[in-house]
C-alpha cells in the first residue's frame, strides 16, 4: 500500500540532499536530480511539487553557481512542499514513519514478542490455568480440540513463528546514498531509480543481496558509464541506473539496467564475497544494442533464493577398521 508515494518520498528526499550541497561543482548535479524528482512526482500527480521543480530548472538555468541566492529559495519551497507531502504521508501510513526514521531491521512478528521468554512462559501457564477447567463444560467435539490446542500452546510455538526480516525500502537508501556519494565524487551526473514488486525482503539474505547490488552499481559508475571510452563526453551527460525486483516462485530477481559499456568486475565481486557465494544464485549479463546511433544499455540479472538454504552439516566419515593378520 502507498508503495508509489512512498518511492516519492524516498526519492524526493534523496535528490533533495544533493541539491543541498553548496559545493563548487554541485550545480553540475542539480539537473539530474531535479528530473528524478520530476519524474517521481507524476505518478502521484504531486502537481505543486511538480510545478515547484519546474521553477527550480528554470530558475538552474540562469544560475551561475549552486549559492544563487534566487536558485536557493526555489529550493526552499521546494523542500517544504516535499515536507508536507511527507508529513500527510507519514498521518495515513504511521508504519513508513518508524521506517524513515529507523530504517533498519524489523520484526513481522506479534506483539507477544515485546515480551521476555519467561514472561510469555507465564502467560502460557495462566492461560493454560483457566482453560483446563472449562473443558468439562464444552460439549462440541470441535470447540474442545481447539481449547486443548490453546492450553497445550507453548512459547516454543511463539518462537517458531517469528520471522525477522528487512525493508526493501532501508536497504535501497542505503545502496543509492553509497552509488551517488561515488558519483559525486567522480563528477558525474547519475540518478537512480528502483521498484519491486515485494516491500520486504528475508534478514538471511539481505547481506548477501545488498552487497552484489551495491557493488554492481558502485562498478557501473566507476566505469560503465561511458561512452565509446569518450571519459571526457561522459562527464557532461545525465545517467540513470534502474534497478528492479521481481518475485519469482522461491526466487527473488533482481535487474540492473544501465546505458554505457559493459563491465567486467562483476564475476570477481561475486566470486570473493562469502556472503554471496553461501547465498548462491546465478547471474546473466547481455548487451541491447541501441538503435540509430542511441548508446548499447546492459542489463545483469541476479537471481537467487528467497530465503537462505539452511546449511545440511556433511555427515561424520566412519573410521574404517582394517583387518590384521596374525
Amino acid at each position: 500500500m502507498y508503495s508509489a508515494e512512498r518511492n516519492f518520498v524516498a526519492t524526493a528526499h534523496a535528490q533533495l540532499l544533493v541539491l543541498d550541497d553548496d559545493g563548487q561543482d554541485a550545480h553540475t548535479h542539480f539537473p539530474a536530480a531535479i528530473e528524478q524528482i520530476k519524474q517521481a512526482a507524476a505518478p502521484v500527480k504531486a502537481r505543486a511539487i511538480y510545478r515547484a521543480a519546474l521553477l527550480c530548472e528554470d530558475v538552474l538555468k540562469r544560475s551561475s553557481s549552486a549559492t544563487d541566492v534566487n536558485f536557493r529559495n526555489s529550493v526552499m519551497r521546494l523542500n517544504s512542499l516535499v515536507k508536507s507531502y511527507a508529513d500527510g504521508l507519514y498521518e495515513i501510513d504511521p508504519e513508513f514513519k518508524q521506517i524513515t526514521l529507523d530504517p533498519g531491521v524489523i520484526s513481522e512478528t506479534h506483539s507477544a514478542q515485546d515480551l521476555s521468554s519467561g514472561d510469555l512462559q507465564a502467560a502460557n501457564e495462566n492461560a493454560a490455568k483457566v482453560l483446563q477447567p472449562l473443558l468439562r463444560l464444552v460439549k462440541d467435539d470441535g470447540r474442545t480440540k481447539a481449547l486443548k490446542l490453546l492450553a497445550n500452546f507453548s512459547t516454543q510455538s511463539i518462537t517458531k513463528s517469528q520471522q525477522t526480516s528487512v525493508r526493501f525500502d532501508a536497504v535501497m537508501r542505503q545502496i543509492t546514498n553509497r552509488a551517488l556519494g561515488e558519483a559525486r565524487a567522480r563528477a558525474k551526473i547519475v540518478s537512480i531509480s528502483y521498484a519491486a514488486d515485494f516491500d520486504i525482503i528475508d534478514a538471511s539474505i539481505m547481506p548477501g543481496v545488498r552487497t552484489y547490488l551495491q557493488e554492481v552499481c558502485l562498478e557501473i559508475v566507476r566505469d560503465g558509464l561511458v561512452v565509446g571510452g569518450d571519459l571526457a563526453a561522459s562527464l557532461h551527460r545525465a545517467w540513470q541506473i534502474s534497478i528492479t525486483g521481481e518475485t519469482q516462485g522461491q526466487n527473488l530477481a533482481f535487474s540492473i539496467s544501465w546505458p554505457g559499456q559493459e563491465i567486467s568486475e562483476i564475476c570477481k565481486i561475486i566470486q570473493l564475497n562469502k556472503e554471496m557465494k553461501d547465498l548462491g544464485g546465478k547471474v546473466n549479463a547481455k548487451t541491447v544494442q541501441g538503435l540509430d546511433g542511441d548508446t548499447d544499455t546492459q542489463l545483469i540479472e541476479y537471481i537467487c533464493p528467497a530465503h537462505k538454504p539452511e546449511q545440511i552439516p556433511k555427515p561424520t566419515p566412519v573410521p574404517q577398521t582394517q583387518a590384521r593378520e596374525g
